[in-house]
């Protein structure tokens, strides 16, 4: 199969998985697959649609740090890799109990996962940590000044 560009707009899901995992099982690495549905990969790049007039139903994201926390990180190895490459990333079965929408099956059973809903946990984690962060810097600042008034009512009082 050549695929240079394709549409994939009128394909469900699963139709689009068991089409990306046809390329993937040919073993022909020259095979490009240009996704016009909400992404594309152009130049080994990939880019997602994002555009806020594309979009409905926007609500805050509130996944983050408490999921992130929650994640189990593997190392492990495909079964049916004869190179034995190793890889790090997590089990779907695992991650559709954190993240039930990063997840889904293809007609065989078998389970794959969409790594931005995890990306974006990480955002939030990141605002997060900077938020608690900035705290922590408050609160210093207010110990090292009392330290330092305490220190010259001490040294007031040894003169």
């Amino acid at each position: 199969m050549n695929f240079e560009e394709m549409d994939l707009d009128s394909l469900s899901e699963n139709e689009i998985i068991k089409l990306f995992n046809d390329i993937v099982d040919s073993g022909d690495t020259e095979d490009k697959l240009h996704i016009l549905a909400s992404c594309s990969i152009a130049n080994g790049h990939s880019y997602c649609k994002s555009d806020r007039r594309l979009k409905d139903n926007i609500t805050d994201n509130t996944s983050g740090l408490k999921e992130i926390n929650s994640l189990n990180i593997k190392n492990y190895i495909y079964k049916e890799d004869l190179n034995k490459t190793p890889h790090v990333g997590v089990i779907a079965q695992e991650l559709k109990t954190i993240f039930p929408n990063a997840v889904i099956e293809d007609e065989k059973g078998f389970l794959s996962i969409r790594t931005e809903d995890i990306f974006f946990a990480m955002v939030n984690s990141i605002k997060e940590l900077s938020a608690k962060n900035e705290k922590l810097e408050e609160h210093l600042e207010i110990v090292i000044n009392k330290l330092n008034r305490l220190e010259l009512e001490n040294l007031a009082l040894r003169h």
